[in-house]
């Protein structure tokens, strides 16, 4: 269903919407490649089908979907819903092992964020930052915290 519409939403010119499906269903593929999102059961059971076609290409419908987002959001200005698709593509990027590129895509959703004054977002993407540096060697948790305290 998620990517009948996103056809719609093209054919449309609704590009908002369609900057926001396209996150949507990267996210939606994001989870499957981080393991994460709902596990009973009861939900397993009714998307089974649709997990068992995808699990194997998630990682590469979510950078996909996700790079798509972050172009038409750009290109309208919609900061809120670019932040989000960047800060997807770092989280993905991160679940990969590539600190730098996840960390060049997190940088951009801190500044997207700044821009449009997402303080919940921007808090999120700052403590991803910080565990992309941190996993990368770049600082240690106690340098991190020492000069996030001198801001």
């Amino acid at each position: 269903m998620g990517e009948e519409l996103l056809g719609w939403h093209k054919e449309n010119e609704s590009r908002w919407r369609l900057a926001y499906h396209l996150c949507w269903l990267g996210n939606v593929y994001l989870k499957m490649t981080q393991r994460k999102g709902s596990t009973n059961l009861s939900s397993l059971v009714r998307n089974l089908r649709f997990i068992m076609r995808n699990i194997l290409v998630a990682g590469r419908k979510a950078e996909e979907y996700l790079k798509k987002s972050v172009e038409v959001a750009t290109q309208i200005g919609a900061f809120g819903l670019q932040g989000q698709a960047s800060l997807g593509l770092g989280l993905l990027y991160k679940a990969r092992g590539k600190t730098d590129v996840a960390g060049k895509y997190i940088s951009e959703a801190i500044e997207a964020f700044e821009k449009c004054g997402a303080e919940g977002y921007l808090k999120q993407a700052r403590e991803a930052l910080t565990d992309c540096e941190v996993s990368s060697g770049l600082v240690s948790r106690s340098q991190h915290r020492q000069t996030a305290g001198s801001r």
